[in-house]
This record gives C-alpha cells, structure tokens and sequence, in this order.
C-alpha cells in the first residue's frame, strides 16, 4: 500500500501555483482547482482570504461544464493530480488545455489555458 501524502504536499501544490504565478506574471486574485485524485485536504488550497474554489473533479462530467466556461476576469484555473494517476480520464479528456507547471510534490499541477474566444474582440 502506498502511503497517503501529507498535509505538506497537499500545500505544496499551492505554493507551486503561486510560483508560476510570480514567473508568468499571472494576475490571479481567484484561483479554480479541479482536483482529479484524491486529495485529503484542499483548504490547503486556499489564500488567507479564502478565494479559491475546489472541484472534486475525479468524476469529469459532473465538472465538464465549469472546465468549459471562462473564468472571471481576474480568477485562473488549474487542474492537479497525483503523479501516479495521471491516466485518469479527466487529464485526458482535457491535455490539449492543460499546461504543466513545475511541481515539486507529489502531486502536478497544469494551468488551465482555453483557446481564444472567438466571440470577443481584442481590447474587450
């Protein structure tokens, strides 16, 4: 039996995502989780000012619709999952969307990047 990750490596994957923030200059005041393994503590997840919002996403359609819709101005998304479950459907269905970001636990962490919406125009 493998042995479940500590609560360090569960707030690991929060200073990560922090980290790729500070490289890329995201500007992320809300921050979405879709979580597809089991992840025993996702406060861990959230800033002092509590703005993220966590996702059970191991069962991808119940999800499917938030994954698909834009986020707000000012909020980002990111999908985590263990290391040895990244065959899980959800990562799958979405790879051509997901981005890795340099994790350093046990867990990886992909920045959600949707195409452009055709819909908007530049400077909207």
């Amino acid at each position: 039996m493998m042995p479940r990750p500590g609560v360090e490596s569960h707030r690991q994957v929060f200073l990560d995502v922090r980290a790729h923030e500070g490289r890329t200059g995201a500007d992320c005041r809300r921050r979405r989780f879709f979580i597809a393994s089991r992840f025993d503590f996702p406060l861990e997840l959230q800033p002092a000012s509590y703005t993220s919002l966590v996702f059970d996403s191991r069962t991808i359609e119940a999800v499917l619709p938030l994954v698909r819709e834009r986020p707000d101005a000012g909020a980002c998304d990111y999908a985590i999952v263990g290391k040895d479950e990244t065959g899980r459907q959800a990562i799958q269905l979405s790879t051509a969307w997901l981005r890795p970001i340099e994790s350093t636990g046990r867990f990886l962490a992909y920045a959600v990047v949707r195409p452009p919406d055709p819909r908007s125009s530049p400077g909207e």
